[in-house]
């Protein structure tokens, strides 16, 4: 797993865009992709459905869609303060819904990648890449245009930036946004790594 420490903030925009590349390799039960806490949590569950909460511990998922292991997916939470959150998976709308989101999107102090709520719980069997972190409410449309494509790193609203492209860190690699520079965020591994993080 991998966690981000730093400053993020939510709540002066009231919207939060979360966004990873994952492959499954062999799940087992509830797997997470990205974390904080019980605030946002983008996961899979036991039936390898979408499952995910949107600012509050309400849990939520969808059995209309299945995962596929072995198989790369761009994986999306949108989430709008006292509005409406979606999911997405490559590209397409997979889910919308009004209900357990709060009307003030809370900050946070850490995400965690590859796992759920601490180090030790929902942790993913499998890959994940290009870990995108944003204070905006990407919409569809600008979701399935940059899907596969490197970010510069100064795009509006992005606040962390993972490529698993930092080939001479063993334990660490670097936040790529320009906009949490300054809080000199990092990701500390469970071991050495190669390009995509290997879970």
């Amino acid at each position: 797993f991998a966690q981000i420490d730093g400053s993020f903030t939510f709540s002066e925009t009231n919207q939060i865009t979360l966004e990873a590349w994952f492959k499954l390799t062999n799940p087992s039960s509830f797997e997470s992709v990205i974390s904080a806490g019980l605030n946002y949590r983008l996961m899979i569950d036991g039936g390898l459905h979408p499952y995910w909460n949107a600012g509050l511990h309400g849990d939520r998922s969808d059995n209309t869609f299945v995962f596929t292991p072995g198989q790369w997916y761009h994986y999306v939470l949108v989430i709008e303060g006292g509005t409406e959150a979606k999911i997405y998976v490559d590209g397409t709308l997979i889910n919308a819904h009004t209900s357990h989101i709060p009307e003030t999107l809370p900050d946070v102090s850490q995400f965690l990648i590859g796992a759920g709520e601490s180090s030790d719980l929902y942790n993913l069997f499998g890959q994940i890449d290009e870990v995108r972190i944003w204070n905006i409410a990407r919409t569809e449309q600008e979701l399935q245009d940059a899907r596969t494509k490197t970010l510069i790193g100064n795009e509006h609203g992005l606040v962390g930036y993972w490529t698993f492209n930092d080939q001479n860190q063993s334990t660490e690699v670097i936040d790529h946004s320009t906009a949490n520079k300054t809080v000199e965020t990092l990701v500390s591994l469970r071991g050495p790594h190669r390009q995509p993080l290997k879970i």
